[in-house]
């Protein structure tokens, strides 16, 4: 778990290679140990690091097993956090019907769960696109 939180503090810093290896090492340490929770956060991290150097490839396995991992795990918080992440990738690839898609379902999660940060947030991904996609 420290080398999430390292790897988060890596970002804000932005020290991307350094984040990168952060969250390789929670990885490792969380397959390792079998933290579901830990291993799909770490998934998600790894997809917007890469992400924002243009692989949107690596982005997308990444989210995948993150979100496959979150719900395995069965954690409303994870598997909402895990649906954002593609979505954030077909956002940045233009491709809004996708994004469109995974960011209801994170909204989706957030409401039947009661979780409100997260509820916030899908609403305003899902409100930008409809915006963008000329649906008020």
């Amino acid at each position: 778990m420290p080398y999430n939180l390292k790897g988060a503090s890596d970002i804000v810093l932005n020290q991307n290679d350094k984040a990168i290896d952060s969250f390789e090492k929670a990885r490792a340490i969380n397959e390792e140990y079998e933290y579901i929770i830990g291993l799909s956060k770490s998934l998600n991290y790894l997809g917007y690091l890469v992400e924002q150097r243009g692989n949107l490839d690596g982005a997308k396995a990444y989210h995948r097993e993150s979100l496959e991992h979150a719900k395995e795990a069965n954690d409303p918080a994870v598997i909402t956090f895990s649906y954002n992440g593609p979505g954030r990738v077909y956002d940045y690839s233009g491709d809004y019907a996708a994004a469109l898609e995974y960011y209801l379902e994170a909204l989706k999660i957030a409401e039947q769960n009661g979780l409100q940060g997260a509820t916030a947030s899908a609403s305003i991904n899902v409100a930008t696109l409809q915006g963008i996609l000329g649906n008020h």
